[in-house]
């Protein structure tokens, strides 16, 4: 019943050409059947000839009950070009907020690579895990996850299987 509630809304995300069309998600994560985060997502994407211009916005923070352990917030922001069902995002934004410190990372995408920027900085170890080979040809976690949505919102459904990662388990949705 969720998949069909969910489609139905996704085909209505479908923009006209030159205008813009915007869907917000709400969502909860849970961690061992408790509620931990809750947030949205909100896509818009604009026709602009064959391909498309996305944004993406990603709110996230954690339930009251927890907030009166912790302080966490995140917030990110991707944006670029979606053609054929693929993502080339121009720049990616993720800021976290834990208690009291503040990471923020910025992603931009270009021919020759992505460049990284930190705050604050990254150490030499965390630096080295992804060398600047690695990150050619890859994009964010928001990009990809909106342009499975978009591309799903076109055709009805997701067309492929989709691999994800939790960090802990890897699932594949069709």
């Amino acid at each position: 019943m969720t998949r069909i509630l969910l489609a139905a809304g996704l085909l209505t995300l479908l923009p006209a050409a030159g205008s813009a069309a915007t869907l917000e998600l709400d969502f909860a994560a849970y961690g061992g059947g408790v509620s931990l985060a809750r947030g949205s997502v909100v896509l818009t994407e604009e026709a602009e000839g064959t391909a498309s211009r996305y944004r993406a916005a990603l709110e996230a923070e954690a339930v009251p009950w927890l907030g009166l352990f912790t302080n966490f917030r995140y917030h990110a922001e991707s944006a670029g070009r979606l053609e054929a069902g693929a993502a080339q995002p121009d720049r990616f934004r993720g800021e976290r907020r834990l208690r009291r410190k503040q990471d923020i990372m910025t992603l931009s995408f270009g021919p020759d690579g992505v460049d990284v920027t930190a705050d604050p900085p990254l150490s030499p170890d965390k630096a080295a895990r992804v060398p600047p080979d690695s990150r050619r040809g890859s994009i964010d976690p928001l990009s990809a996850g909106a342009a499975v949505i978009l591309t799903a919102s076109r055709a009805g459904a997701v067309a492929d299987a989709t691999p994800s990662m939790t960090g802990a388990a890897a699932t594949t949705s069709s």
